[in-house]
């Protein structure tokens, strides 16, 4: 697959056919992976190229920072996961003010004259571009008679007589019904981000911790959970602590660390994936130092009882396949 930055990077010497799929793709979830799945087999029964438009980032960060949702997952790992599907190619596009004005002619213009010759636009039912995002599935329909390309109807994508978007699986997180996010995802929910560096307050406790800026992500509720957790060195048994730590660090912004049973070392700047188990208690405050490294000991006993499984070896971690730096 080839990530391009610009529409003028595409070549398509051999004329073959494209089919295109255009979204934000937050968590490429089951109804994204329907859409994207149709476009690589309405190309591959054609002769064609698959490929995909998307954004570095969610538009209404930049049209609208104020109500902006929260993301299911960073950046890096929205590209990670286009990577794994069957597209030939995809398209990111750097969102910044400046695009944000671009009329949605002039958009789709950019589209229909770069990747031609253009069979078919595949977006959801609710998908808006352009300038004060005036385009949308009715206006790609209109223009289809001057460029010649299809848009298939298709139903939206339902689990349990419920529409799987973006929108329901942060209300399930967010609620902390992880099974329920992960359903909709196609995938067991997780936390992705880069380790930073923390205050150390865990090592100073006798639990050193993996920290995570969870920046703008879509959180569970605050408290310690039992996690798997996914390093470049392996997956491990982890409990993991959602919130502000309260008693260490007043008016703290959330915060997500893990301490994992099984590892020692360093993992600063590496990927990791944080998969949320069950919730074992609310996030506290206690009236020490001493009587939280208590509580914490008593939630790695808990959290160890809660794996059944054996850890999985450093050969079958999914992230230790990934040569290069993920920029989450």
């Amino acid at each position: 697959m080839k990530i391009i930055a610009r529409p003028e990077e595409f070549e398509n010497a051999a004329g073959r056919p494209t089919y295109g799929a255009i979204g934000t793709f937050d968590g490429l979830h089951l109804g994204h992976r329907y859409i994207i799945d149709y476009t690589v087999r309405q190309a591959a029964e054609n002769g064609g190229l698959a490929f995909a438009v998307t954004f570095d980032r969610h538009p209404a960060e930049v049209i609208a920072p104020e109500r902006a949702p929260t993301l299911i997952y960073p950046y890096g790992k929205r590209l990670e996961l286009l990577k794994e599907t069957a597209l030939d190619l995809f398209w990111v596009i750097n969102f910044d003010r400046r695009f944000s004005r671009l009329d949605r002619s002039d958009f789709l213009a950019n589209v229909c004259r770069h990747f031609r010759p253009l069979k078919m636009i595949c977006v959801g039912a609710d998908f808006r571009f352009g300038y004060r995002r005036t385009g949308d599935i009715d206006f790609l329909r209109e223009r289809s008679r001057n460029w010649g390309y299809a848009i298939p109807e298709l139903a939206p994508v339902r689990l349990a007589d419920q529409i799987v978007s973006s929108t329901a699986i942060r209300d399930r997180i967010v609620r902390g019904d992880l099974a329920a996010a992960a359903r909709l995802l196609g995938r067991p929910y997780a936390i992705c981000g880069t380790i930073v560096a923390g205050k150390r307050l865990g090592r100073e406790l006798g639990f050193p911790t993996a920290n995570l800026d969870p920046g703008r992500l879509t959180l569970p509720p605050s408290g310690v959970y039992a996690a798997w957790v996914t390093t470049p060195e392996g997956r491990f048994r982890g409990v993991a602590n959602i919130g502000e730590r309260p008693t260490v660090e007043a008016d703290a912004a959330p915060n997500v660390e893990a301490h994992l049973l099984d590892f020692h070392g360093d993992l600063y700047d590496r990927p990791i994936e944080i998969r949320p188990l069950r919730r074992l208690r609310p996030e506290m405050t206690f009236p020490s130092r001493a009587a939280l490294q208590r509580q914490i000991q008593e939630d790695t006993v808990r959290a160890a009882a809660e794996f059944p499984e054996t850890p999985v070896t450093v050969s079958a971690n999914p992230l230790r396949k990934k040569p290069e730096k993920l920029n989450y």
